[in-house]
């Protein structure tokens, strides 16, 4: 058994690095180019262009929790590799760079640029940044919007330890150390849940045997950082003190996310079927960390300048993003299947949201 799980949790890693993080993470690196824009055009560009990621990865993180509504008996436990898949939704794969309401000026007739989840090949919009000088614009920035990965899909592999406490409890903690992505960057991610059987305090429902329904609750914590490369444009003249250095650049995402659901589950010996009825929130800090030089026009000879006042000082941006799934209107049903052959399970659900998932995960499970 040992010699399979392995080998498949590895696999399953390394693919979801190269489909999943890497490509987005090669584009983020193109971001800090935004900067040049000034902080306020930058958060929004920013995180219209990644809120689609955030909320995918959230999505992800809020899944792969259970296959079962029944906790495991005392000390009973279980070690379980999954991978969920979110799909970004067509109305998150590009946004309208008109309607952000930016100071800058858009250079051509398109207005709709893919975000992190839209197309490589899709139009980018391109913007100006000018100052006026004497009646004069002297043109400070300009720039095209990043470009799209082309993923509909975000991966995430995760490994996941339950353990039977008393009272019907079972605490889950999930964990992938921090790996690096070469020139990329790196991730890493944590997570604890808990369970708890509401069967036990239902006289009626004790007389089941095979039903069981429960309250689960988690928490997750994922974080991936992008390097950056953004320096001043050689024309520019530099007035800022020699403490100040464009290099060293960084651009964090913190992915916070959490899921409350109510569980029902038939178990019977070889076969369970399980479905989820929740809620689930995602937060989302984007952190531009470093100095960056953000442009300005001396107003006396009209020239791009940069100095300490210009760039805002040392990691100038942190944007949050906050998304909500599960609602009257929108609930986060899940349903699933898990084969339990001896002490191997295989299970596969898939969870109906606005950011919609398919989880499948192989595990050793005991009591």
């Amino acid at each position: 058994m040992k010699k399979f799980f392995i080998p498949m949790i590895t696999l399953a890693l390394v693919f979801s690095m190269i489909t999943g993080v890497k490509p987005v993470s090669g584009q983020i690196g193109n971001l800090g180019n935004i900067l040049a824009a000034g902080l306020d055009d930058a958060e929004k560009l920013a995180g219209g262009y990644i809120s689609p990621f955030a909320n995918g990865f959230g999505a992800t993180m809020n899944s792969g929790w259970y296959n079962s509504a029944k906790p495991h008996k005392l000390l009973g436990f279980d070690l379980t590799f999954t991978t969920s898949v979110a799909f970004i939704p067509a109305t998150a794969k590009s946004f309208d760079v008109s309607a952000l309401d930016i100071t800058g000026e858009i250079t051509g007739t398109n207005t709709i640029n893919p975000t992190a989840a839209g197309g490589r090949n899709d139009g980018l919009v391109g913007l100006r940044y000018s100052k006026e000088v004497s009646g004069v614009p002297v043109t400070m920035a300009e720039f095209d919007l990043p470009k799209g990965t082309g993923l509909g899909f975000i991966p995430a592999p995760m490994l996941s330890f339950g353990l039977g406490l008393v009272k019907d409890t079972e605490i889950k903690v999930r964990y992938i150390p921090t790996v690096g992505l070469s020139d990329y960057g790196d991730i890493g991610l944590w997570g604890v849940g808990i369970k708890h059987s509401l069967k036990q305090w239902i006289p009626v429902l004790k007389r089941i045997p095979v039903f069981n329904l429960s309250l689960q609750g988690g928490y997750t914590s994922f974080n991936l950082g992008s390097n950056l490369n953004f320096q001043p444009d050689p024309t520019w003249r530099d007035d800022t003190t020699p403490d100040v250095v464009f290099d060293n650049q960084r651009f964090d995402i913190s992915v916070k996310s959490f899921t409350a659901n109510v569980l029902v589950s038939a178990d019977i010996p070889v076969i369970t079927f399980y479905g989820g009825l929740g809620i689930s929130s995602t937060k989302t800090n984007l952190q531009f960390k470093g100095y960056y030089p953000i442009p300005d026009v001396d107003d006396t000879t009209g020239e791009v300048y940069i100095s300490n006042e210009s760039i805002g000082g040392k990691d100038p941006l942190n944007i949050e993003i906050k998304h909500k799934s599960g609602s009257s209107v929108l609930p986060r049903l899940n349903a699933g299947f898990k084969l339990k052959m001896a002490v191997v399970t295989l299970h596969a659900d898939y969870t109906y949201s606005d950011y919609s998932v398919v989880t499948a995960g192989l595990g050793i499970s005991f009591r």
